[in-house]
């Protein structure tokens, strides 16, 4: 019998992922984090936190663990003036090409979390360490 091969989402917590997608969007992106924004206040309830760019454009990010695809058609109608960034390892049920919603591929975060391994926080790196070790 065949052994399951580990990856790295598997490893990850909501919230670890949830830190990935932050980072990735800041280093990448060139966005940065509104901090009082991970309170899940009223204006950004459906979204994890919120980020702005130098020019002043907003952004918010929807992440899901596991096996839970995202419906980008879920996001179309939202009143919300600025980019939706959404990320599932598990992918989308579709490819979205809409100049305000983007899904980040799961090879781009890995690509991340290979190249920033070491600006990562440290339970992130450790969960990473043990990975490489299985390989």
């Amino acid at each position: 019998m065949r052994k399951k091969s580990l990856d790295i989402f598997s490893l990850l917590s909501s919230e670890d992922l949830e830190d990935v997608v932050g980072l990735y969007l800041q280093l990448e992106k060139k966005f940065v984090l509104i901090p009082s924004s991970r309170g899940r206040n009223d204006e950004t309830l459906k979204y994890e936190f919120e980020l702005m760019n130098e020019k002043g454009e907003r952004a918010v990010v929807q992440v899901k663990s596991g096996n839970t695809k995202i419906n980008p058609k879920e996001y179309e109608k939202e009143t919300f003036k600025g980019k939706i960034f959404l990320f599932s390892p598990a992918g989308y049920e579709y490819e979205t090409k809409s100049d305000t919603i983007e899904t980040l591929s799961k090879s781009a975060i890995e690509e991340f979390l290979k190249e920033y391994k070491e600006k990562l926080p440290l339970k992130i790196k450790i969960w990473l360490d043990y990975l490489y070790a299985q390989k």
